[in-house]
Formats: structure tokens, C-alpha cells, sequence
């Protein structure tokens, strides 16, 4: 539970940051920016100072303030309400639209990947919740689920259809992060799939807890003692809670060797899981992948290429 919950407060504080340097740069203050917003979402029906300072948690004499100095600085207008003579209405003035319009577009502008780093954390802390996930995690750290738990099997022809269904789930998630586009059938093309059911090189798998579908794994054996992970994908309400980690400790003991992974490191949550899953192993290269694979960059956006060796088990 804590490490959706993690990654999600630090996407929202990088993009709170960054944000702020953004609105600084383009010559307003955060609380002038957050203001102006607050006055143009209205519309029409002009907010007052009392409902500005509720709205931004400010004290009723510092939105006072904070108005008075946007309207010295020639961005918004202060007037009577003609129906209550003690209440100040704000409305936008052509500066003040015009500066708003101008950071907007700035921040829209360059803010792309860490919107979606904070899309992608929320979609995944609101699907823990909804689905109950966090379990006991307030009573006692998450464990490694445990054998009867947690079954990773070659997949046979019979579960094709069934790794096609999360194939796509996993694919129209990793588009938050590369841009894919569907097939006229509404799905997403995976030039290869069928390989993984012929011979013994591909080898396709299924992760099932507690005799449900949890997600998939896609190898490659280039050869003897050398394993390629194509893709690991995991339901999302199964993730965070070790299951991910057990996966892949089964796996290493199954395939000790060379291995190799490629994935989009604009995915804040799969590159932890590696950072992690790594430590303690013999990381030979982290780079970008070579042009020409099989899962290249520029259809899957699989940016960064780790090479690392898993030593047999003792």
C-alpha cells in the first residue's frame, strides 16, 4: 500500500514543484496564479474575497491582501457587490486574462510527462482503494505471498485467449507513457504474439494469485543460460503488495544467467520495481535498447535497456 501511496505523493510534489518554478518564471506568484484561476473558472458569476479565501485556505484578511496586490499589479478588478455593499466581487482584468492564458499555456506546454506520471499514480492509489488492496498493510508490512498464494506457469494454447485480454490491459496502460495507437478492430497489434506458443526459445506465462489471473510474463531464450523479458505485467490491484517480487524470485532461481529487460523509464512505478528488484545483482549495462529489436522503442517506447547477471542458487 505505502509504495502506490509514495509514488503517488511524489508525482503530486514533483508536479507541485515544478508547477510553481513554471508560474514564478512567467512573472506571477503561485497564490496570484492559483487566484486568477479561481476568478477565470467562475466565469461569469464573479467570486467574492470571502469565497477566495475559503476556496484557496486562506485567513479572510490574507485574500484581503493578496487582491489588493493583484490589482495594483494591473491583474484583476475589485468591485461592490450592488447587491451586498459590503461584499467585493473579483473579475479577471485584460492583463491579468492575458498573464493567466500566457503561464497556462506554458505549463501545458511543458508539464506533459509529469501530468501523466501523476495520472498514472492516482489511476493506481484510486484502484487500491477501490479494490481493498492495502489488506493489513496498517497492522504489519506486506509479506511475500506465499506458495499456495502465488503460481507462475507456462501458459498453454488453451490460456492464449486469456493473455491476449491482459496483453491489451497492460498495453493501454503503458500508453499513459508512449503514444499507441489501435487497430480498426479496436485493439492493440503485438507483431510476434503467436511466437510464444511455437518451440522452446519464447515461453509464455501466467501469474495467478490465489487461482486467479494476476497478470503475464513474456520470455525469450536467445540462448542456453541467457533470458530476455519481453514483458511483466501485473493487474493493478495487484500491485505493490510483493507479488511483483515473487514473480520474478521464482523466476531467477528457474533461469539463472544473463538476462536482459527493456521497458519506458517514464513509468515511475516500473522503473522503482526494477531499482528495487535489482539491488544486490551484478548490473552489467543500463542503456538505451540498440535499433532494430524485436520490441523496439518507437512502437512500445521501451527506452532503457538492463543488462544484469543472476547467480545459481546456493
Amino acid at each position: 500500500m505505502y509504495q502506490v501511496l509514495g509514488a503517488f505523493r511524489c508525482a503530486m510534489l514533483k508536479y507541485d514543484h515544478l508547477s510553481a518554478a513554471r508560474i514564478k518564471a512567467s512573472g506571477l506568484t503561485v497564490q496570484q496564479y492559483a487566484l486568477l484561476v479561481l476568478i477565470a473558472g467562475r466565469g461569469a458569476e464573479a467570486p467574492s474575497i470571502g469565497e477566495a479565501a475559503q476556496e484557496l485556505m486562506l485567513s479572510h484578511n490574507s485574500a484581503v491582501e493578496l487582491s489588493q496586490r493583484a490589482q495594483k499589479a494591473g491583474l484583476l478588478v475589485r468591485r461592490n457587490d450592488p447587491q451586498l455593499a459590503r461584499r467585493t466581487l473579483l473579475s479577471l482584468s485584460a492583463e491579468g486574462a492575458a498573464r493567466l492564458d500566457a503561464a497556462t499555456r506554458q505549463l501545458v506546454g511543458e508539464l506533459g510527462q509529469e501530468r501523466l506520471e501523476l495520472q498514472s499514480s492516482l489511476i493506481r492509489w484510486r484502484t487500491l482503494l477501490d479494490s481493498g488492496g492495502f489488506g493489513s498493510a496498517f497492522q504489519r508490512p506486506p509479506a511475500l505471498p506465499t506458495a499456495p498464494q502465488l503460481r507462475v506457469g507456462l501458459a498453454g494454447r488453451d490460456a492464449r485467449p486469456l493473455l491476449w485480454n491482459l496483453l491489451q490491459l497492460h498495453l493501454h496502460g503503458q500508453s499513459l507513457y508512449h503514444p499507441m495507437d489501435v487497430g480498426a478492430d479496436g485493439q492493440y497489434p503485438y507483431p510476434g504474439f503467436e511466437r510464444y506458443w511455437r518451440g522452446k526459445a519464447y515461453q509464455p506465462y501466467l501469474i495467478e494469485v490465489g487461482a486467479r489471473p494476476a497478470g503475464f510474463l513474456l520470455l525469450h531464450h536467445p540462448a542456453p543460460g541467457t533470458t530476455d523479458l519481453h514483458e511483466l505485467s501485473l493487474l493493478p490491484r495487484f500491485q505493490g503488495q510483493g507479488v511483483g517480487r515473487g514473480v520474478m524470485t521464482q523466476l531467477f532461481g528457474l533461469f539463472p544467467g544473463c538476462w536482459s529487460v527493456e521497458y519506458n523509464h517514464r513509468n515511475p512505478g516500473i522503473h522503482a520495481f526494477w531499482k528495487r528488484m535489482l539491488h544486490g545483482l551484478d548490473v552489467e549495462s543500463e542503456r538505451e535498447p540498440a535499433s532494430g529489436v524485436f520490441l523496439s522503442a518507437k512502437q512500445f517506447g521501451k527506452d532503457r535497456r538492463i543488462e544484469f547477471s543472476v547467480p545459481l542458487p546456493l
